[in-house]
C-alpha cells in the first residue's frame, strides 16, 4: 500500500523515545512506529464504539420506554456538559 508523506509535530521527549526504540531494534523506523501506533489507537476506538453500541442495544431492549427516555436525556445533558467543558479548556484537551 502506498504511504502518504505528512508533517507532524511531536513532543521532543516522546520523539526521542521513539528514536531510541528504533535504534534498539524495537521498531523498524519512526514512521513505521507512528503508523503502527495510529493503527492500534484506531482499533481501540473502534472496539470501544462497538462495546458501547452493544451495551446500548442491550440496555434498550431491557429497559422500559420511560426509563430509557430519562436515561437518554441524562446522557445527552452530560454529553453537552462535557463538550462545553472541553471548549472552555481551549487547546489543552
Amino acid at each position: 500500500m502506498a504511504k502518504k508523506k505528512i508533517t507532524i509535530s511531536l513532543d521532543p521527549e516522546r520523539y526521542g523515545e521513539i528514536e531510541r526504540l528504533v535504534a534498539q531494534g524495537q521498531a523498524d523506523s519512526v514512521s513505521g512506529w507512528l503508523d503502527e501506533a495510529a493503527a492500534r489507537r484506531i482499533a481501540e476506538i473502534e472496539r470501544s464504539r462497538r462495546a458501547v453500541d452493544w451495551l446500548v442495544g442491550r440496555a434498550r431492549s431491557e429497559a422500559p420506554d420511560e426509563e430509557w427516555e430519562r436515561a437518554l436525556a441524562w446522557a445527552e445533558e452530560m454529553d453537552g456538559r462535557s463538550a462545553g467543558d472541553a471548549s472552555r479548556a481551549g487547546s489543552a484537551a
